[in-house]
């Protein structure tokens, strides 16, 4: 393990095919059979931020800066009734074990509470509960390398995909019935 520069956590080492396959894989909500997009589009809003150079160093704040990358993202992959609120993600993705927070200074109970009670703040209150959040540092250099970046967007679309589609086409392709199949698939 090594010692994380953020908050003294410790980060298990991990290869960059590992970090793609939790990627691959985020716990996302699937209201109406179909994943949401918001933590996909708060990844890529990090990630473009680190392409266009506003996004240096391994401090992810709340800011507009962050909101308007996240709302670019989140106009191309929304769908029905999904709703544009990035504090969701920027709270929730706490739970992946590759995203962190800093609470802020004399808020580290409500943080722990909020946490506890799987609460996220409202918009306003994430940035006076939240200093900003930060990826294990291994993640973030991967974010941060060219050549790594085309696979990390590809692991995070593929958290898009309809899974069940695609399970379906594999269990008709191997012979199962299509009784079988929706059992399998429910």
């Amino acid at each position: 393990m090594s010692q994380s520069g953020q908050g003294g956590l410790l980060e298990a080492a991990m290869s960059p095919q590992q970090y793609l396959d939790q990627l691959s894989s985020l716990r996302m909500d699937r209201t109406r059979d179909r994943p949401r997009p918001h933590k996909v589009c708060l990844l890529l809003a990090v990630l473009d931020l680190i392409r266009a150079g506003a996004l240096k160093g391994n401090r992810i704040h709340f800011d507009d800066a962050l909101r308007q990358a996240f709302t670019k993202r989140f106009a191309q992959l929304k769908q029905d009734n999904d709703r544009d609120n990035p504090e969701f993600p920027y709270f929730y993705l706490q739970s992946s074990g590759f995203w962190h927070h800093k609470p802020a200074l004399g808020k580290e109970d409500e943080y722990q509470r909020r946490l506890k009670d799987h609460k996220a703040p409202g918009p306003r209150a994430t940035s006076q509960l939240i200093d900003y959040a930060y990826l294990d540092t291994p993640l973030f250099r991967m974010f941060c390398d060219p050549g790594l970046q085309p696979q990390i967007e590809a692991a995070l679309f593929a958290n898009l995909q309809n899974r069940r589609k695609h399970f379906s086409h594999w269990a008709d392709s191997i012979g199962k019935s299509e009784r079988t199949i929706k059992s399998y698939a429910g």
